[in-house]
């Protein structure tokens, strides 16, 4: 894939995860489009997908699968599924093996200098995938027990001073 430049926020893959479209922190599309399409040249100018692409995913009774894929050649014309894989059906992630981290109820957090934000999630969950199939049951983390963990001090104390 080629270099990318100075990224500004990228929308995140979706997955559809115990019934709900959430957001996913990986992006298993990547192995595939650089093992199977090296040449393959898609536009990574567009603002929130500069990784050319954007997928929607689903794990179904255990397997992860890709359910939709969007992108743009460098020419301009639309990608969809069936030009990587035959078919606009579903496919069985197969060549993906890692763990994934689907996030729930995003967070908006204010920089310190007041210019930008930072982002969190209420809860987390992390899958063992190997070759498409879910190998346990997942772990979930809510914010506040990370915080917990991490012996998160908030930088304000009670009355609002640093």
């Amino acid at each position: 894939m080629e270099q990318k430049k100075d990224i500004e926020p990228q929308l995140p893959e979706q997955i559809r995860y115990k019934g709900k479209l959430l957001e996913m922190g990986n992006e298993p599309f990547d192995e595939i489009l650089e093992r199977d399409f090296p040449n393959v040249k898609l536009d990574i100018t567009m603002g929130p997908f500069q990784r050319g692409y954007i997928g929607q995913w689903a794990i179904k009774k255990g397997k992860l699968y890709l359910i939709e894929l969007g992108a743009m050649s460098i020419d301009g014309e639309d990608i969809e599924m069936d030009f990587f894989f035959d078919t606009d059906e579903p496919v069985l992630a197969d060549w993906f093996s890692g763990t994934i981290r689907i996030m729930e109820d995003p967070m908006h957090h204010w920089n310190a200098d007041g210019k930008g934000k930072n982002l969190s999630y209420e809860r987390e969950f992390y899958l063992k995938i190997k070759e498409g199939v879910v190998q346990d049951n997942g772990k979930e983390y809510k914010l506040e027990d990370l915080m917990v963990k991490l012996q998160y001090v908030h930088p304000y104390n009670s009355n609002g001073d640093l």
